[in-house]
């Protein structure tokens, strides 16, 4: 089972960051050796560098620092009402930022040793997702460590934080593939027997009409279906080796992204685990890639890695 030494979680204190804090501090009451940091990204008014705030009695004080001011003070309720006096009191850190949040955050996560990161996101989608994208999915690109995101509409109860009983994970054979693979595995709270791996085959609209005669004139279609299916189920046996269970393997047709999402729906999953290819520039802005489309809309939270993490996250 994956166990994480090191939580980071971002909060802006909004409804999604309380969501991820709840997640993650239900993980950490089940980690006696882990800890958990608290990290608050404020941008500075990079507008009005010289300003000053005239507060009543008080000298005026420079713009850049009433706003770090107003955001430690913020930080300091926000552990004084959900950390101080608890149990996990003494395990749980706090440290404000200023920066723009989706670059400082991977690098505290970098700088810290976090192992696990953990994220609200409001889902956002249409022209404001198109133009400004999002915090998590930004997070996600750069982070040296899985992400789990979860909704605000998530809901996490202290007894289910880590009792994945049932995981998804997408599969599309890259390198990506094998780290996603071996950490919902370690996830999974009954191992490869709570696993189903996914692939989801592109059909070209084109299929149905074209046979392969090799393959005794099948309809290309069927026939990518069949050898994705048997290359899938090679890939879960080779993943839980000789004496062990192989996860589930399930091969359906269409869009990545949506056959996941209607799958984890259908089929009651508790957590979705995929990779990234971490695509940025003008490829990322126009097609955007699988996982974050995924996490947009998935019924429930989503575990992102990276390949070079995925070997360090399973053991």
């Amino acid at each position: 089972m994956f166990v994480p030494h090191r939580i980071l979680v971002p909060i802006d204190f909004g409804a999604c960051s309380e969501t991820a804090f709840r997640q993650a501090a239900a993980v950490l009451a089940q980690l006696p050796e882990a800890t958990m940091r608290v990290v608050h990204v404020y941008e500075p008014p990079y507008y009005a560098p010289e300003a000053l705030v005239n507060l009543p009695g008080e000298p005026p004080l420079p713009m850049v620092d009433y706003v770090r001011q107003q955001a430690e003070k913020q930080l300091a309720n926000f552990m004084a009402s959900h950390v101080a006096g608890t149990s996990l009191a003494d395990r749980v850190d706090a440290r404000i930022a200023a920066g723009l949040a989706f670059e400082e955050l991977p690098r505290e996560a970098a700088a810290w040793g976090a192992d696990l990161l953990v994220m609200g996101t409001h889902g956002r989608q249409g022209l404001s997702h198109l133009l400004l994208g999002s915090v998590a999915e930004r997070v996600i690109r750069n982070a040296p460590c899985p992400v789990l995101v979860v909704r605000g509409t998530d809901v996490p109860s202290p007894d289910r934080a880590l009792n994945f009983d049932r995981v998804l994970v997408a599969v599309d054979f890259g390198p990506d593939s094998v780290a996603a693979a071996r950490l919902g595995i370690a996830m999974a709270t009954n191992g490869a027997a709570g696993v189903t791996l996914l692939h989801v085959v592109p059909t070209p609209a084109y299929a149905g009409e074209v046979l392969v005669p090799r393959a005794g004139g099948i309809r290309l279609g069927e026939f990518l279906h069949d050898e994705a299916q048997m290359r899938l189920e090679t890939f879960a046996r080779e993943l839980a080796g000789p004496d062990a269970p192989a996860p589930a393997a399930r091969v359906l047709q269409g869009s990545a992204a949506e056959q996941t999402v209607a799958v984890c729906a259908e089929d009651d999953f508790r957590l979705v685990v995929m990779g990234t290819k971490g695509r940025h520039g003008l490829a990322h802005f126009f097609v955007g890639s699988v996982a974050e489309r995924v996490l947009r809309h998935a019924p429930c939270p989503v575990l992102i890695t990276r390949a070079t993490f995925g070997e360090h996250a399973a053991m």
